[in-house]
C-alpha cells in the first residue's frame, strides 16, 4: 500500500518534515512515510508504522526507492516515545548524491551501545559501495 506524492522543490535548501504526512494529507493508515531530509542531489524518505502516533516495529531509510538505513523501534510504556532498539544504521548529517555516511550499530534501549562503525562512500569509487572509516565505543 502507498500512496504517490508528487512534491516540488524551488529553492534548494535542506529541510526537516515532521511525522504524519498521510495525516496532513487526508490519508488514514497506520503505515507512514516521511520525507525526513531533502538535500540537493537526494531525497530520503523514512517508512514504517505508527500505533498511537508513536513509532513502531520496523523502519527503513530510502535514498529514492533503495533501503540504506532503518532499524527498529519498541514501545515500553504509553507515557515515553518509542525508542530504537537492535541493530540500526543510521544516517550521517549531510547526505548527498555523491557523497554518503552512515554509522552501523546497535541500540539499547534507546542508546547506542557497543562498537559502532562509521562507514562512507567516495563519488570518484561508488561502485565500491560504503567503506569503514572508523570505530566509535559507547558504553
Amino acid at each position: 500500500m502507498g500512496y504517490m506524492i508528487n512534491l516540488k522543490i524551488v529553492k534548494w535548501k535542506q529541510i526537516k518534515l515532521g511525522s504524519g504526512l498521510s495525516q496532513l494529507m487526508g490519508f488514514n493508515s497506520i503505515f507512514d512515510q516521511e520525507i525526513i531530509i531533502l538535500y540537493r542531489g537526494s531525497q530520503i524518505t523514512s517508512c514504517g508504522e505508527y500505533k498511537n502516533g508513536k513509532k513502531v516495529g520496523r523502519w527503513d531509510i530510502l535514498y529514492f526507492d533503495e533501503v540504506i538505513g532503518g532499524g527498529s523501534y519498541e514501545i515500553y510504556d504509553d507515557i515515553q516515545d518509542s525508542v530504537k532498539n537492535g541493530k540500526w544504521i543510521d544516517l550521517g548529517d549531510g547526505l548527498q548524491q555523491w557523497k554518503q555516511l552512515i554509522f552501523n550499530g546497535y541500540y539499547q534501549n534507546g542508546q547506542k551501545v557497543g562498537t559502532w562503525e562509521k562507514m562512507k562512500t567516495d563519488k570518484n569509487k561508488l561502485e565500491e559501495g560504503f567503506i569503514k572509516i572508523k570505530e566509535l565505543k559507547y558504553d
